[in-house]
C-alpha cells in the first residue's frame, strides 16, 4: 500500500512538473550578444515586465527588439510562446562648437557620433594678444 502511494505521489508530481512546463514560457533579454535576464514562468496571454534598462557608453536605449522587428516590444503585449529579445541602441550624437576665447571670428560647430573620428581644423579665430598653440576644452 505504502509502494502504490509514493508511486502515484511519484507520478502525480511528474504530471504537475511536466503541465507546469507547457503552461508557462520563458522571456530572455539580450544585450550586446549576451543574456541580460531571463524572465521564466510566465503565463500564457500575460505580459512580461521588462527588466531595468541596460546601459551601453556611448549610446542610448531604444527599447527591446524581436529579431528584424522595426518598432520596440511592447511591455504590454501578450506573451504565446518563448521569446527572444534583444537591446536596441543609438549612437549618441554631441555638437563640438569651437570658441574664440576673447579673440575675433568664427567657426561652424560639428555634429558629430560616439564613434565617429574627426580630426580638429585649424584655428581660423584671431587675437592679437595672444598665440594660437592648440585646442583645449
Amino acid at each position: 500500500m505504502k509502494k502504490l502511494l509514493v508511486v502515484m505521489m511519484l507520478a502525480l508530481l511528474a504530471f504537475f512538473a511536466v503541465g507546469c512546463g507547457e503552461n508557462s514560457y520563458t522571456v530572455t533579454y539580450m544585450a550586446d550578444g549576451e543574456v541580460y535576464e531571463i524572465t521564466e514562468g510566465v503565463a500564457p496571454g500575460t505580459s512580461s515586465e521588462f527588466p531595468a534598462q541596460p546601459s551601453k557608453t556611448g549610446y542610448r536605449f531604444t527599447g527591446w527588439y524581436e529579431v528584424g522587428a522595426e518598432e520596440p516590444f511592447s511591455e504590454d503585449t501578450a506573451i504565446d510562446g518563448d521569446l527572444v529579445l534583444y537591446a536596441g541602441f543609438d549612437e549618441n550624437e554631441y555638437t563640438l562648437t569651437f570658441s574664440a576665447n576673447g579673440g575675433t571670428g568664427s567657426m561652424d560647430s560639428v555634429s558629430l557620433t560616439y564613434t565617429q573620428e574627426y580630426k580638429l581644423p585649424a584655428c581660423a579665430f584671431t587675437n592679437t594678444d595672444n598665440l594660437f598653440v592648440g585646442w583645449a576644452l
